[in-house]
């Protein structure tokens, strides 16, 4: 009976590793953001890799950063050798959630929000697709890409002249109405505690804020 028992747990193991879903979707967070905070908008019934990236200790190393001007503005070298180092850590935990599924792996889709999208962007050679909000995937790219994008996003769209030919507009969407409004005051927060400028956006009923969520919904599960 032992023996049996040791059987059946050995070929139950082995199919549990052969079993590979037929889709995963990696999760980009924006800036001060949590993976799960973007459950809402996300198929349900598809496996996901989260992205841990902006963790109160990534917050102290930036805020440390700043104070010993070891991390500089955006286009500087020692800004690039950070955010460098996020894409690394971000492909790591890839490979490592992927190294499950063996020689068989799954089709691949990207999900970016915001300074997410910037990361994920680094990592498409291991996508089959991408679809972005409030974050633009730019230049030619070889994946299936859709870049969805808030009409009353004030914090993205501030960095084009014009709209971006390449954006879907979600009506009177903001920059987080992609999640709730607890998760968007973390994000806030991140911004208020690094000194970067307020932003005022549209503010929406729960109502309509329910009703944006479910209009992302459609579109990032029509994509997957």
């Amino acid at each position: 009976m032992k023996l049996r028992r040791l059987i059946k747990c050995i070929c139950s193991l082995f199919t549990l590793k052969r079993k590979t879903p037929k889709t995963v979707m990696v999760i980009f967070p924006g800036f001060g953001l949590y993976p799960k905070d973007y459950e809402e908008i996300l198929p349900k019934d598809v496996h996901k890799i989260y992205l841990n990236i902006w963790t109160d200790n990534e917050l102290q190393t930036i805020l440390d950063g700043i104070r010993l001007k070891t991390i500089g503005l955006p286009g500087t070298t020692s800004y690039e050798e950070w955010f460098t180092k996020l894409v690394n850590q971000s492909k790591e935990k890839i490979v490592s959630e992927m190294k499950k599924y063996g020689y068989t792996l799954p089709k691949t889709i990207y999900f970016g929000h915001s300074v997410g999208t910037e990361i994920a962007q680094r990592l498409l050679e291991h996508a089959d697709g991408i679809i972005t909000y409030g974050g633009i995937v730019k230049g030619d790219c070889l994946v299936k890409t859709k870049n969805l994008l808030g009409t009353d996003d004030k914090i993205a769209t501030k960095f084009y002249e014009s709209w971006p030919k390449n954006a879907f507009p979600i009506e009177k969407a903001n920059h987080f109405s992609c999640v709730s409004e607890v998760s968007k005051r973390r994000s806030i927060k991140w911004r208020k505690d690094l000194g970067i400028p307020a932003i005022y956006e549209t503010q929406h009923s729960d109502d309509k804020r329910y009703i944006i969520k479910r209009e992302i919904e459609w579109f990032v599960s029509s994509f997957v």
